[in-house]
């Protein structure tokens, strides 16, 4: 608060702000501190609500594992559902209960609806008849519908994750069925479902943005790896793709974005290295030159500093 304070009384020798402002400033940020504060730490109910989920979690999977031979399908399927009706309304409770702490706790609760019910609806399709790869895909579709209404009703970071892992879980499942068995299609599905969630949330049309951006960036340098893997003119995709994610995080000031495109572009060479080079040495002593020459460009460029009387000093990358 006594940082604020410096910067009130100097706008107000400025005469930038009034004395009516500058009392309303002071009001917004002496209730917006102790909140964000309370918000921002970890409680023991809320550490306690996690360690729950983990344990159940782990139950749930050395019954499966275990025991999964010996149990009948309408019990297999209650072993998933069950878990995930206790998290939906655990979460339910927690979104009710006021502070922001058991607020994420009920958004991660609901987060382990999504595999839970996803697995139900597998388990109880492969109990009615249904092939391996027709479970599979109804189970992504189940877990894609589940993690989008719940986003559309929270609008948390963990329904973010929960949306993006259930694309990316669909666009996997329909690129391994028997009749497709493309990585190279689930790759090319990752990245452009990355990239459009990328553009939505940068034009503020879904959120939260710091999620989205994390989770854009790990699907798409994931999706790219599968890429690089394949020989032919799909290779230029991941550099591409590297380039114009590194050109969005400069204009969106994103340092998920920048990590993402970087190690995009330094997996496609290696990958491309790897699949055309015959002599790896030569190529190898060219790109430890050009990195060491761009590393070199932009100390030079930094103390140079040709843009600060035009344009000012970016922020940092968030």
């Amino acid at each position: 608060m006594a940082a604020i304070e410096e910067r009130i009384s100097a706008w107000l020798t400025a005469g930038v702000v009034d004395e009516p402002t500058a009392a309303r400033i002071r009001a917004f940020e002496a209730g917006r501190g102790p909140r964000s504060d309370e918000s921002a730490r970890i409680s023991v109910l809320e550490a306690m609500v996690y360690l729950g989920l983990a344990v159940g979690g782990v139950g749930v999977a050395v019954l499966t594992t275990m025991a999964w031979p010996d149990l009948a399908w309408p019990i297999r399927t209650a072993v998933f559902a069950a878990p995930a009706a206790v998290a939906f309304g655990a979460g339910q409770f927690f979104q009710r209960s006021g502070p922001a702490a058991f607020g994420r706790a009920g958004s991660v609760a609901w987060l382990a609806c999504v595999p839970l019910l996803a697995a139900a609806a597998a388990t109880l399709a492969a109990g009615a008849g249904a092939k391996g790869e027709d479970a599979a895909l109804i189970a992504v579709v189940v877990g894609l519908v589940v993690a989008v209404a719940l986003w559309r009703h929270s609008g948390g970071s963990a329904q973010v994750v929960g949306v993006a892992a259930a694309v990316i879980g669909a666009l996997v499942a329909i690129a391994a069925r028997p009749s497709v068995d493309s990585p190279l299609l689930a790759g090319f599905g990752i990245s452009l479902a990355a990239i459009g969630g990328a553009l939505i949330a940068e034009l503020g049309l879904a959120g939260p943005r710091p999620a989205v951006r994390v989770c854009v960036a790990i699907a798409i340098t994931a999706a790219c790896f599968l890429v690089t893997m394949q020989e032919g003119i799909v290779e230029v995709w991941a550099p591409a793709v590297a380039i114009g994610l590194i050109v969005l995080a400069v204009a969106v000031n994103s340092l998920a974005y920048i990590v993402a495109g970087v190690a995009t572009l330094f997996l496609s060479l290696i990958a491309s290295v790897a699949i055309h080079v015959q002599d790896p040495a030569i190529v190898a002593v060219a790109l430890i030159v050009f990195g060491l020459g761009l590393v070199v460009t932009v100390v030079l460029l930094i103390k140079a500093r040709p843009w600060a009387d035009r344009v000012g000093v970016r922020p940092a990358l968030r």
